[in-house]
């Protein structure tokens, strides 16, 4: 079952995702460049390989790596 945001169009994968990290299991961290109406260009997701959760971390590269940091800080 699919648990997609509103932020991304209601898919399980888009080719326009771009992968920039992974975790060795076949999740990834990508940048969305295409997004649904309600997101924006470059915002930042999680997408599983295995489970239909699908979600935005941050609206931007730029704020992703601030929360990072702000967690590695903590």
């Amino acid at each position: 079952e699919p648990d997609i945001g509103k932020e991304l169009k209601p898919v399980l994968w888009n080719s326009k995702w771009i992968p920039i990290a992974e975790n060795g299991c076949g999740d990834y961290l990508c940048i969305d460049t295409d997004p649904s109406e309600a997101g924006v260009v470059g915002q930042v997701l999680y997408f599983w390989h295995d489970w239909g959760k699908r979600s935005i971390e941050a609206k931007n590269i730029f704020e992703f790596i601030e929360i990072c940091l702000k967690e590695e800080s903590e």
